[in-house]
């Protein structure tokens, strides 16, 4: 609302000053329109990086995980970077092939860094399944394939999901 009631003001200042011919109004208009827009511009940097955050997501990894416990990161690097620095895990990427990053895939010694999904699935079914970390909905993640209630939602913060493998006998809030 504030940046729209400066945009507008600006706007009719502008247009006064284009009547008038006044390039001095027009310049210092468009200076002051600017100086107002600078709250409006560390708002939305403030709200986009809180939302973006990995820091609490990350403390729950370095609480739950031990040091042989493997993290898989589904997705592109990019959704959760931070998450090794805060963690102390450095994750395998399942599906990030395809990020702007991916790149580092087409490298010869990649192959124990980015996994497919059937490699991911192998490593589940494994006596010492992976931790999966996830910006996708559950619908679009790599969860929706696994086996009826053997993943088990461990945490969810800032649109991310840590999934652990569910005990045998597992019942609701299973998936």
């Amino acid at each position: 609302a504030w940046a729209a009631g400066v945009l507008l003001a600006g706007a009719a200042v502008l247009a006064a000053a284009a009547a008038r011919r006044s390039a001095r109004l027009g310049a210092w208009t468009v200076a002051a329109v600017m100086l107002l827009l600078v709250p409006v511009v560390a708002i939305g940097l403030a709200v986009t990086s809180s939302a973006r955050a990995v820091t609490v997501m990350a403390a729950e990894i370095r609480a739950r995980l031990g040091p042989g416990d493997l993290l898989v990161l589904e997705g592109p690097i990019e959704n959760a970077g931070a998450v090794e620095f805060y963690s102390g895990h450095r994750p395998v990427l399942l599906d990030a092939a395809r990020s702007v990053l991916g790149i580092g895939a087409t490298f010869a010694d990649a192959a124990g860094t980015f996994w497919s999904a059937p490699r991911f699935a192998e490593a589940w079914a494994s006596a010492r399944p992976p931790y999966l970390l996830t910006t996708r909905e559950p619908a679009q993640s790599i969860v929706a394939s696994l086996p009826p209630r053997s993943a088990r939602l461990l945490f969810a913060h800032n649109g991310r999901w840590l999934y652990g493998r569910a005990p045998a006998d597992a019942g609701p809030g299973s998936r």
